[in-house]
């Protein structure tokens, strides 16, 4: 009986580690994805890269989430085209506010 709880809490542990790694993954995915259409939107003439994309989609995500939230607005849409909507829009402001400062 002991044994197999253990191995229950071991296969509940995998599928977390698991769940982790896949959204860690998408993450990667959605916020390439964000700055590259962020770049295209913004007629982005440094390439930044893939690296530089992923970072840019990244913050973009952190600065949407954050001004849709100041502004009390909610887009209606979830999972990853939502992340990828507010991504793109925290993109784009994030590369206006660079392009205002430098």
């Amino acid at each position: 009986m002991l044994c197999s709880r253990l191995y229950f809490i071991e296969d509940v542990l995998c599928l977390i580690i698991i769940f982790i790694d896949m959204s860690l993954i998408v993450g990667i995915i959605v916020g390439a994805i964000a700055g590259i259409l962020a770049q295209k939107i913004m007629k982005g003439d440094a390439p930044y890269g893939i690296i530089g994309d992923i970072v840019l989609g990244v913050i973009g995500g952190a600065v949407g989430s954050f001004l849709l939230d100041l502004l009390g607005l909610s887009l209606g849409v979830s999972g990853i085209v939502g992340s990828l909507i507010v991504s793109v829009i925290g993109a784009v402001v994030f590369i206006y506010v660079l392009r205002i400062l430098f």
